[in-house]
């Protein structure tokens, strides 16, 4: 089953737009207190204060983005963001700075669906 050039870039323009509003809305423009509070509660990285930490994840998170729309290294980018996701979230919820984390859990499951369907498909279309 092949996916037709329009949806794949559909999908990476909407996988793009959610590390967009994950990392440069929330982290580097407006700063989100919950986002602020998950890196608190993480700890010192590399000797760096937590405000500090959340510019660096949101300039990755706003890289990332740019990386899915280009097309550019696919596979590495799409198993990348798999990774990320799946790393960030658990570290979230095991130092405890995650709420409601079967609500994460949950509300990134369709996100996880779109980031394999995107690395198993999407390489066809630049």
């Amino acid at each position: 089953m092949s996916l037709s050039a329009v949806w794949i870039r559909c999908l990476r323009v909407l996988l793009a737009l959610t590390w967009l509003y994950q990392g440069l809305w929330l982290k580097l423009i407006v700063r989100d207190p919950q986002h602020l509070h998950v890196v608190e509660s993480v700890g010192p990285v590399a000797g760096l204060a937590p405000a500090d930490f959340l510019t660096l994840i949101g300039a990755g998170e706003t890289l990332l983005a740019l990386g899915i729309l280009s097309g550019l290294l696919h596979n590495f980018v799409a198993v990348f963001q798999i990774a990320l996701l799946v790393s960030m979230n658990s570290i979230g919820i095991l130092s405890g700075g995650v709420e409601k984390p079967v609500g994460l859990v949950v509300g990134n499951l369709p996100l996880l669906f779109c980031m394999l369907l995107h690395w198993r498909r999407g390489g066809a279309a630049a």
